[in-house]
């Protein structure tokens, strides 16, 4: 695993990212975090140009909620997925939801990994070391 990992973290509840924020702080001080209050501003920064002047940079791995406003998580991914170059950045699908089904759709569009958001944050770290060293 390289260090300074780029995680984009997308995710519409404040006290979440905040929450997010302080996990990483503790355990993983080195990765770079960006925050996106929702998917479809992911979405935006996945289409600009890929000119000089405007390199979109892609991130390592991104955590992604299911239930959003504007776009839910699977439709995030959707339109992450329309550019191949974002096809290939793994995602973990943070969920409130123990839905099977909703479980199994986020794995037939191609996320690495789902956890529940009330997980023990230690098994989220453990998820995010699997899925980077994959």
């Amino acid at each position: 695993m390289k260090a300074n990992t780029l995680i984009y973290i997308v995710d519409d509840t404040e006290d979440y990212r905040f929450l997010l924020k302080q996990f990483f702080k503790l355990t993983r001080p080195d990765d770079t975090l960006t925050f996106f209050p929702d998917g479809d501003l992911l979405c935006q920064q996945a289409q600009r140009p890929d000119s000089d002047e405007q390199r979109t940079e892609r991130p390592d791995l991104i955590l992604l909620d299911f239930h959003m406003p504007k776009l839910n998580g699977l439709q995030t991914l959707d339109c992450l997925n329309r550019f191949p170059s974002w096809q290939r950045v793994p995602v973990i699908m943070l969920s409130s939801t123990t839905d099977q089904e909703e479980i199994d759709a986020c794995y037939a569009a191609g996320v690495k990994a789902t956890v529940h958001k009330s997980a023990i944050l230690t098994k989220l770290n453990l998820t995010i070391q699997a899925v980077l060293a994959a």
